[in-house]
């Protein structure tokens, strides 16, 4: 479902004049790999935690900028 929709704004934004282009593709990459760090959390909570999905999201945001080296690593890997 991710990977739809950021292909349809990569195709928006492939459309637009070049300062925007920029400085929207930065904000999509940087969205994309937040997300893709993120998800590679998620589950080990789940696992260990009862948590909402609001506090399963957010400590798994805390756990991948604490372990920020690790969570790249991790991605390169994968």
């Amino acid at each position: 479902m991710y990977i739809g929709l950021f292909y349809i704004d990569f195709v928006i934004i492939q459309q637009m004049d070049e300062a925007l282009k920029i400085v929207f593709m930065s904000i999509l990459l940087a969205n994309g790999l937040i997300l893709a760090i993120v998800t590679i959390h998620i589950f080990p909570i789940m696992v260990h935690f009862s948590l909402s999905l609001k506090s399963l999201v957010k400590n798994s945001l805390f756990f991948s900028l604490l372990y920020l080296p690790t969570s790249l690593l991790i991605l390169v890997i994968n």
